[in-house]
């Protein structure tokens, strides 16, 4: 075998992992686009398009789609990621002529389109232009009559640009918008193609918002939603689910927005259970935060204050269980035998549905409704399984399996944490625009809320005044403490909190949220007439960073207590 020859096999090798990569469920989506990326750039270095130009360009074109697909994955480098798919698509274009290659041609100007209606970089009305344009262009090739599925893809493409299209007149553009995607339901049937059915009700929804036409969004997100399951096809029912919430909440429109979000959280928490990279679960809940915030001011907003306190609960829980580490937090260091044998099963489990996750997307099975009913079947038959070995493992050891899965508590669970009439849980939740201080007692839940003192106000308040100030200043920091303490009571109206809401409690369960962690709350002030009075002199304090770490504690406590009530008196 030649040198010559050897390259090109190596080079076809890498053409081959790169697409499986990008292809590929099992692991974490950005490793494997990474990987992918690494793999196509191998290929380049054979595959030359003086050498071999139709290789070159279909690498071109496949790393085009990379970078794009990279781009709706990470936060970091987002407009060089568009720009470099650009630039590929441009050179695949070089060999892929229309006269030539009529098919790869409109392919690539089709990606081109959706790089272009994304990009950042440029004046964005202009870039919606030359994505409508590449669209239009691709759609004299890819017929209806000739390429159907590709020419429902096209119609669907040109709907989205329209309606984002705010030069020329806007009701026509999103007529236009409206017009294009019900022609791609002319070949996207719901019993043909379901995924790209529920695609295009999502995108009509959005037209339907930007039209004032709420009534008929609303019926065409649930209808998205009857497909795109979040605990079956997450990803995509995320972004579905959180266009709902979104839109609604925009309006007013509470109970709507509410489900809509709800549907978006058991997405995000059914792509973190999904993910193997504890930084990636971290990032996930990071980037989608701001759902369980909105839920949170959502249920507020429709007076529903155990559902807002529930919401804000399950945020903060799934934040600290990511950042815990089961094995190093499990008693002794060591696992017991029967814990193990659950752990292994849950984990086997979890593997069984990434291979079916695998098998469904690398079958390439969009337009074959029973294959994708096969595979819901699967992944609801693997999940009913998994969630009962994981009721096991909670049987056997509840802190190990919260750390695991988090099992939201419910108002009631939380009530019974509350072991005395005059104790009171203070739970704050801060949103973009309030801070909201949910006080939960045995019998009753209330809340206040500081109006105005939101994420930047107060949480970044707090950043400049307490915490930079005592790193960079430390002696002004000593100096100014009481000042900041008295003005931090101020901001979350102390005074009012306790008239109001904590008439006859005498102890406190504290639970911060974000830089109120780092706050002495004993020592805030309470003004009064007289002698100054802290808060630290008033109630009996405990902090705990969630109700879900409260519970896990009485649960241990409960645990040493019962061992000590076993154990041989001279063994206690």
């Amino acid at each position: 075998m030649t040198e010559e020859l050897f390259l090109q096999i190596i080079a076809e090798i890498k053409y081959d992992l790169g697409n499986a990569y990008c292809d590929r469920i099992r692991g974490d989506r950005v490793q494997n686009l990474e990987q992918a990326i690494t793999a196509f750039q191998a290929a380049l270095r054979v595959y030359t398009r003086e050498d071999f130009p139709e290789d070159w360009a279909g690498l071109q074109n496949n790393l085009a789609t990379a970078y794009s697909d990279y781009f709706d994955e990470v936060s970091f480098n987002k407009e060089e990621n568009l720009e470099l798919a650009i630039l590929c698509c441009k050179n695949a274009l070089q060999v892929y002529l229309r006269d030539t290659y009529p098919e790869d041609w409109a392919m690539v100007l089709s990606n081109l389109g959706a790089a272009y209606r994304t990009r950042i970089k440029g004046n964005p009305t202009e870039n919606l232009k030359k994505a409508i344009c590449c669209y239009e262009s691709a759609v004299e090739e890819h017929t209806y009559e000739d390429f159907p599925e590709d020419w429902a893809g096209l119609q669907n493409n040109l709907g989205n640009a329209y309606r984002e299209l705010f030069e020329g007149n806007r009701e026509e553009n999103l007529e236009r918008s409206i017009f294009h995607l019900k022609a791609a339901l002319k070949v996207y049937k719901r019993e043909n193609f379901p995924e790209d059915w529920a695609m295009v009700q999502n995108n009509l929804a959005l037209t339907y918002c930007e039209l004032k036409q709420i009534d008929q969004a609303i019926i065409c997100f649930r209808l998205s939603l009857e497909i795109y399951k979040p605990r079956i096809l997450p990803r995509d029912g995320l972004r579905y689910a959180h266009n709902f919430g979104e839109q609604c909440f925009a309006v007013g429109c509470w109970t709507e927005a509410i489900k809509g979000y709800h549907f978006a959280i058991e997405a995000v928490e059914q792509i973190r259970v999904w993910s193997l990279s504890e930084t990636r679960r971290q990032e996930i809940l990071e980037r989608f935060i701001g759902v369980y915030q909105n839920i949170v001011q959502a249920c507020i907003n429709a007076g529903q204050i155990g559902k807002a306190f529930e919401y804000s609960e399950r945020s903060r829980s799934k934040s600290l269980v990511d950042l815990m580490a089961s094995n190093d937090l499990h008693q002794g260091g060591e696992i017991p035998p029967k814990v193990e044998e659950l752990l292994q099963q849950y984990e086997e489990l979890q593997r069984q549905i990434d291979e079916e996750r695998q098998r469904y997307k690398s079958e390439k099975n969009r337009s074959d409704p029973p294959a994708l009913e096969a595979y819901k079947e699967a992944i609801a038959s693997l999940e009913t399984q998994k969630q009962q070995v994981w009721e096991n493992l909670r049987r056997e050891d509840p802190v190990l399996a919260g750390e695991i899965q988090v099992n939201p508590l419910s108002l009631s669970d939380i009530r019974k944490l509350i072991d005395l009439p005059n104790t009171a849980i203070l739970s704050f939740y801060t949103t973009n625009t309030d801070t909201h201080i949910f006080v939960v007692q045995q019998n009753q839940i209330t809340l206040h809320t500081c109006t105005g003192q939101g994420l930047e106000t107060l949480q970044g308040w707090i950043e400049q005044n307490w915490l930079l100030t005592y790193r960079d200043e430390p002696q002004k920091w000593e100096t100014d403490i009481l000042c900041i303490l008295y003005e931090l009571a101020e901001r979350l109206q102390i005074a009012e909190l306790i008239s109001q809401h904590l008439q006859g409690i005498e102890e406190l369960i504290l639970v911060p949220h974000l830089l109120l962690h780092q706050i002495p709350f004993a020592a805030l002030p309470i003004p009064t007439e007289e002698d100054p009075e802290y808060l630290g002199d008033k109630f009996l304090i405990r902090y705990t960073p969630s109700c879900q770490i409260l519970e896990f504690c009485q649960q241990l406590e409960g645990a040493t207590k019962m061992v000590k009530v076993l154990l041989p008196e001279g063994l206690k």
